[in-house]
């Protein structure tokens, strides 16, 4: 039995050998079938450059980008910086990368996003823009969520630039930050 049963299982394997066979009462057969839902996963994120800012991954879904110089010491206005950070992702299926600021751009530390006084701000939009599966977004953080939507499965790094712009008024002292969520969303 345990004979008949494992050549039935090996007919079953090649395509269309099996089912063009009439199975006799002495005989058995087991149909070995499977779902892949749709998943994605983005590995650690890694910098392939960066101006006036520094990439240092903390752990397997975090990073953080420090801007070495945030102002010019002579004019108090912010300075350019820029870095490209690289995310290793696989997607089995259709899906879509969205990349979303927490703020809307770099804000002070119990800032607002409205001018200030006097002629200063605490508030400082970015450009942000992606590459992935062969397609460009770009946008202005303050601009909401980037979207780009994949079709199909694809594998590879998605690239991602933020550029801070240099200039502007200048800016209230203290700690400035945002937090920029990139997230992959399975198609079902």
């Amino acid at each position: 039995m345990m004979r008949s049963l494992a050549l039935s299982l090996f007919l079953a394997l090649i395509p269309g050998a099996a089912f063009a066979q009439t199975i006799a009462a002495s005989q058995g057969r087991l149909d070995i079938v499977g779902q892949a839902p749709n998943a994605c996963v983005i590995s650690s994120a890694g910098s392939a450059a960066g101006a006036n800012a520094v990439f240092r991954s903390l752990n397997a879904g975090a990073a953080e980008v420090r801007i070495t110089e945030m102002i010019d010491p002579q004019t108090s206005t912010a300075r350019a910086s820029s870095i490209n950070i690289l995310l290793p992702i696989i997607c089995n299926g259709a899906h879509r990368l969205v990349l979303t600021s927490g703020n809307g751009g770099l804000l002070r530390d119990g800032g607002s996003t409205a001018s200030s006084p006097g002629g200063f701000r605490e508030f400082v939009p970015y450009q942000v823009s992606a590459v992935w599966s062969g397609q460009t977004a770009a946008r202005s953080s303050d601009t909401g969520p980037m979207v780009i939507n994949v079709r199909d499965g694809a594998a590879g790094d998605a690239s991602v630039t933020i550029d801070v712009p240099g200039g502007g008024a200048p800016l209230i002292a203290g700690g400035y930050s945002d937090a920029v969520v990139i997230e992959l969303q399975v198609e079902n």
